[in-house]
């Protein structure tokens, strides 16, 4: 009988060790007995063996105690991980205070942002603003370079064929101030309009047929128009009090977290369990915007 078959069947039969399962290739060996022919499977390539359950006294649990470690260290779905500067800091850290000053190039890094890690989109979205920084130089952009760039990041082809169509529309329709498109349930239904008593105007954010300058471009959604309105939404249309950021009640946990150290830095803390906004005194409510991010 072929020795290495022998082998693994006396271990097997022993009851003293294991083959660990390693995605090995196995193949099929024939061997010829006698009257008889027995199949087998082995390894074709080194098979480590270890001992039974509890050989390693407590190697298991231990492993079973750090997975559960990292697990409890993530942070939940749905909560930003932006840890939050200091009040008296002039950002907060995110993409889009960069490009506040320039509407077209921050439409275009929504499109990156949406869906994907800022820490993984930024890297991508800074070659494409240096390659095609303008809607002209974006409108002329090869297809497949432009997919190749964004191939990392998923749905290339779509982000690619998006970005060109954006640019394009940006050049042939170009966003006028006060004048604008109605977005489909924008804001959704559900959203609970902040107090602002000191405002009389229309309560832009909560108002379904109101008009959005940018409402008509491609790849532009709830993300890219809760961006534009908190970031430059007033510099476009040349208003100096710049209070839209006030309006707007984002689902985006990153832009939550922006729009909750905004009103901590004036001593308001924003409830995102009730979507209230609460008066605190002192720094009250940064030690709070830390413990219930």
């Amino acid at each position: 009988m072929d020795t290495s078959l022998a082998t693994v069947k006396e271990e097997e039969g022993s009851k003293e060790y294991a083959i660990t399962r390693r995605s090995l290739r196995l193949q099929t060996k024939t061997l010829e007995l006698g009257e008889g022919t027995i199949t087998s499977v082995i390894s074709t390539a080194a098979v480590t063996l270890r001992g039974p359950r509890g050989v390693r006294g407590g190697a298991r649990e231990k492993r079973l105690e750090r997975t559960e470690e990292k697990k409890s260290k993530r942070i939940p779905a749905g909560v930003s991980g932006q840890t939050w500067p200091p009040l008296s800091a002039e950002r907060f850290g995110i993409v889009q205070e960069e490009l506040a000053h320039n509407p077209f190039q921050l439409i275009v890094s929504t499109i990156f942002l949406n869906r994907t890690r800022g820490s993984v989109a930024k890297p991508f979205l800074w070659r494409c603003l240096e390659t095609w920084p303008t809607p002209e130089k974006l409108s002329e952009a090869s297809l497949p370079e432009l997919t190749a760039l964004l191939q990392p990041l998923g749905l290339h082809n779509i982000r690619a064929a998006r970005l060109i169509s954006l640019a394009k529309t940006w050049i042939t329709r170009p966003p006028i101030p006060f004048h604008g498109t109605v977005k489909y349930n924008y804001p959704a239904r559900d959203t609970i309009p902040f107090p602002l008593p000191e405002y009389d105007g229309p309560k832009w954010g909560v108002e379904q047929n109101y008009r959005w300058e940018i409402g008509h471009l491609p790849g532009v959604g709830a993300y890219a128009l809760d961006s534009w309105r908190i970031f430059c939404c007033d510099e476009f249309r040349g208003i100096e009090d710049k209070d839209e950021w006030r309006r707007v009640v984002p689902k985006d946990k990153e832009l939550r977290a922006y729009c909750r150290w905004r009103w901590a830095k004036e001593g308001i803390r924003w409830k995102e369990e009730t979507d209230e906004l609460v008066k605190v005194e002192g720094r009250d409510c940064f030690r709070e915007g830390i413990d219930d991010r």
